[in-house]
């Protein structure tokens, strides 16, 4: 247990030996640090830029080297009080020059500028400062000295501006000065600051300053070590303060901008970058002209009141502090003066055509007249107007054109009038009632009004015509009062032609209008109503006069128009049981008005055709009331269309027809075509019809038309030295199909070698003609030959087959091949072809019996026994057929015939239940033939693709 407690001791005095060295050596750190110097950090505005590096102590090079020397005499705030209390913050007049002396890149004359400024010549104002605390923490006081000496005090709050009231007119100088009164003492105070007294280095409290690098305050080089460290001076930019400034007043004109530099934040702080100061001269509004112009008229009545002279004035001032230019004055008079104006001042005026000018453009070099500050120009002329042209209204209006700055107007108006004896006027009143659509079922009343004033004595004017309307006119909705004669207006009412209105002596003024009384508001004729309007005349002067007019209104009545709307249509098969069957569907449209109703009206037809109706050139002769094509297909739609209505009189009616032509490969047995009709009327009420037809048609399968050429060669030995052949050629068309067939032509083009002999003969039927130039027989068919179809019940055999036949006599020297080629045209312009091919001779030999491989000479008769079969123009050689060899009798064939006939009994059983399978289908228990499933099929088929076509549509 021991050993144990004294292994447990010693590790215990271990660690506690440890944590005791720890402890101790890090109360050591702590109690030497806190007898350390504190450090001053820089604030921003005085690190930044290219500033604000700090270096530590213990490194060489640039930091040691560069480093501004501290000033001796600086110290804590204890040390050198006494020295600050002694200096008394006097103001500071001079420059600092040498104090740089001990920076190893700078000159002894760096920043040696006077503390003074001098206004531009010309620059007249207010003077401005604008100053800005770079750093956030100096303020000053700032003193202007050459005038009246005015302090401007300034803190450190960022942009401050002042305006001095100090006025200057160019060319005068100020001294700046500035006086510290910040918080110094309190920065002073603080442990491990130093401050540095007016000394040998740093002669006073605030050192002056310069003007910016461009916009930057400072230069950023090594200021003075502090607690063993190197830091560089703040290079602040002050680009935004100089466009403060400039941007503050549009008249500011900038003339000094000073960077100032203090003592107080670093020892021995020379770089001019602690505060900024602007000097701006805000300059006074420039002087200008003013310029207006007036216009006078007065009026001077000549002897008898025959005549009157206007005297007018145009005056143009100015009101300005400059002299202004005008350059010319025109003057327009509206109506034009009877006469030429006279009297005209100054005498460089000018009329024509109604306007007086008059014109400076050349005087003063270009400028025109001048117009001194304070002084009026005084432009006045004179017009006589006749007794005639009195109580006319003449407007004038002048334009004065400056040079420098906008036209300048002004009018004056007067009516000229001199008394005279007044007019005897008297005014009457009528109206004239008229009812438009009289007897129809919306008529309307027009009512015309006249109004007629006479003057009987004397020459004169009256002021003005004054109509109230009857009360209706206002009540009633819809009544219009239209065709008011001029200088007439409406209102409320009342028509008032307001004047005056000159009228002669027997002379009569008419003045009219018209009341339109809508439909709803007119009476029948048992039960007139009566409208009452009266007329006032205003003369000039004197007493009004009245007139008034009565008038009954009442018109006939008719019921409105009843339109119906019909449509059929009906079917026609062209050419029904034939293969080129057409449909055409006949429809009509019919449109009528009852009897003793009001005329009716149509605005628009539209027919809206089935659409299984595919296409547009299915439909023809599109036809109307107005004539032929007078409507439009478009878009599945035949549209009839009438803007202003097509009329229809009382038991009237319009017809509208047209036709679809269906043809043959659209048509479709059972298909029912349904069209419908809209028919928009006067009043916009629309009618609706349709019509329904299923065409009851048949189309047959198209003729099957079969073109066969056969003939023969007849030998005719009349003469044995001479034998000649006959060719008997035989043409066949039949017709295998369900419809008729039809043939237009048939042309039988013969051999060449036809050419050298006589033309073909015992041609039929009638009609073939031989052209031996072309060597060709042509029987030609107008109308078509028709060939009947199977479809007809009354057609014969014969009826569906036609034959054509002629005969060639070939002579001895022409024997040899024909090659013939007929072409059959059809009824629908395709053709056949067949070419044919014949040998022609004729050979005879002895007395006709010859033996194997005997010869003869031309002329010998052809042995019946033994045919020819090698033969030329001039020798046959008989070679009678080989019999059949002798089959011996093994027993295997020995029923040999039986087992033909067999096996040709088996052969057509097979060959008709082939036809039988190909032609007939076993469906349900029942034989159905092929041809009319494939039909029924077809049919479908075409239906479907049809309707998929009509749905996609």
């Amino acid at each position: 247990m021991k050993n144990v407690r004294v292994g447990a001791s010693k590790k215990t005095i271990v660690i506690l030996s440890l944590l005791f060295l720890i402890i101790g050596g890090a109360g050591g750190y702590l109690l030497w640090r806190v007898n350390q110097q504190e450090t001053v950090a820089p604030v921003e505005s005085e690190a930044g830029g290219d500033g604000g590096q700090t270096i530590s102590g213990d490194q060489t090079g640039e930091c040691r080297e560069n480093c501004y020397p501290e000033d001796p005499s600086c110290g804590t705030w204890e040390e050198v009080k006494a020295q600050l209390d002694s200096w008394n913050q006097k103001p500071f007049y001079r420059n600092p020059v040498g104090q740089q002396a001990a920076h190893k890149s700078q000159s002894n004359s760096t920043y040696s500028k006077e503390s003074v400024f001098t206004i531009p010549t010309g620059v007249k104002g207010e003077l401005v400062l604008y100053y800005a605390s770079l750093d956030g923490i100096m303020h000053a006081s700032f003193g202007l000295g050459g005038k009246d000496f005015l302090m401007n005090n300034l803190d450190s709050q960022g942009r401050q501006k002042r305006e001095t009231g100090i006025s200057v007119g160019g060319g005068e100088t100020f001294y700046i000065s500035s006086f510290v009164s910040n918080g110094f003492q309190e920065w002073a105070k603080k442990p491990g600051n130093r401050v540095c007294p007016p000394g040998n280095d740093n002669k006073y409290q605030s050192l002056g300053w310069v003007e910016p690098q461009g916009n930057v305050c400072g230069t950023g080089f090594w200021g003075p070590p502090q607690n063993g460290r190197c830091c560089r001076y703040a290079k602040p930019d002050v680009a935004s303060e100089i466009a403060w400034a400039q941007n503050d007043d549009s008249r500011n004109t900038i003339v000094s901008k000073q960077c100032w530099a203090d003592w107080l934040e670093w020892i021995g702080d020379y770089d001019f970058n602690d505060y900024f100061l602007i000097i701006a001269v805000r300059q006074q509004d420039p002087e200008n002209p003013l310029l207006s112009v007036n216009k006078e008229v007065t009026q001077q009545c000549d002897s008898g009141n025959q005549s009157a002279t206007l005297t007018y004035t145009v005056t143009v001032e100015n009101y300005g502090s400059a002299t202004g230019y005008i350059k010319k004055v025109v003057d327009k008079a509206n109506p034009q003066f009877p006469n030429a104006p006279t009297n005209i001042s100054p005498s460089n005026g000018s009329y024509s055509n109604g306007t007086l000018t008059w014109n400076f453009e050349s005087e003063n070099g270009g400028k025109g007249l001048a117009v001194e500050a304070g002084v009026k120009k005084v432009f006045t002329y004179k017009v006589k107007i006749p007794k005639e042209k009195f109580e006319i209204l003449y407007n004038n209006s002048v334009t004065v054109t400056q040079h420098d700055g906008p036209d300048l107007s002004a009018e004056a108006d007067i009516t000229c009038h001199c008394d005279t004896p007044a007019p005897v006027l008297n005014i009457t009143k009528k109206g004239d009632p008229k009812c438009e659509g009289d007897g129809t079922q919306t008529p309307i009343v027009e009512i015309a009004y006249t109004i007629s004033v006479k003057n009987t004595q004397n020459a004169g004017q009256f002021k003005r015509i004054v109509d109230t309307l009857d009360g209706k006119v206002v009540s009633y909705a819809g009544v219009e009062v239209t065709g008011i004669s001029s200088p007439g207006k409406y209102s409320n009412g009342k028509i008032i032609w307001e004047g005056p209105f000159n009228i002669g002596e027997g002379e009569t003024k008419t003045f009219t209008y018209t009341v339109k009384i809508p439909t709803d508001k007119v009476p029948p004729k048992d039960q007139k109503e009566r409208y009452i309007n009266k007329a006032i005349l205003v003369p000039m002067v004197g007493e009004s006069k009245e007139a008034e007019a009565k008038v009954d209104i009442g018109c006939d009545r008719i019921a409105p128009a009843s339109l119906t709307v019909e449509k059929k249509g009906d079917p026609e098969c062209k050419d029904n049981n034939t293969d080129h069957l057409t449909v055409e569907l006949s429809y009509t449209i019919t449109i009528e008005n009852k009897p003793g109703v009001d005329t009716g009206r149509v605005k628009k037809v539209e027919d809206v055709l089935d659409t299984k109706i595919l296409y547009g050139e299915w439909i023809k002769n599109i036809q109307g009331p107005d004539g032929p094509n007078d409507g439009q297909f478009e878009n599945g739609k035949i549209v009839w269309s009438y803007p202003k209505g097509k009329e229809i009189p009382a038991g009237g009616k319009l017809t509208y027809t047209y036709q679809v032509l269906i043809p043959t490969e659209h048509f479709k047995s059972g298909v029912i075509y349904k069209n419908t009709v809209w028919v928009t009327d006067g009043d916009d009420n629309i009618i609706r019809t349709d019509a329904t037809v299923e065409p009851d048609c048949i189309e047959l399968m198209p003729a099957d038309l079969i073109l066969r050429k056969t003939g023969v060669s007849k030998c005719v030995v009349d003469d044995p030295a001479n034998p000649y052949a006959i060719l008997e050629y035989e043409i066949k068309l039949q017709n295998n199909g369900e419809a008729d067939g039809e043939i237009a032509k048939v042309v039988d083009t013969l051999d060449q070698n036809a050419a050298t002999m006589s033309a073909p003969y015992d041609i039929t039927p009638d009609g073939g003609v031989y052209d031996e130039a072309t060597r060709t027989i042509t029987w030609t068919f107008d109308p078509p030959l028709v060939l009947k179809g199977t479809a007809d019940p009354d057609a014969t055999p014969e009826d569906r087959v036609q034959i054509f036949t002629y005969k060639l006599k070939v002579n001895k020297e022409n024997f040899g091949v024909y090659k013939n080629n007929v072409v059959v045209t059809k009824g629908d312009g395709t053709t056949l072809e067949r070419g044919f091919e014949i040998y022609c001779t004729c050979m005879t030999c002895g007395d006709g019996n010859l033996d194997p491989g005997e010869t003869c000479e031309a002329g010998d008769p052809e042995d019946a026994s033994c045919p020819w079969s090698q033969c030329d123009q001039q020798t046959c050689q008989c070679i009678p057929p080989e019999k059949p060899p002798v089959q011996p009798r093994t027993g295997l064939f020995n029923n040999s015939k039986n087992i033909v006939i067999m096996g040709t009994a088996l052969l057509l059983t097979g060959l008709g239940w082939r036809w039988i399978s190909k032609t007939y289908l076993l469906v349900n228990g029942k034989l159905v033939q092929r041809k009319k499933m494939y039909e029924q099929k077809t049919k479908e088929r075409r239906k479907k693709k049809f309707e998929e076509k009509v749905v996609k549509k």
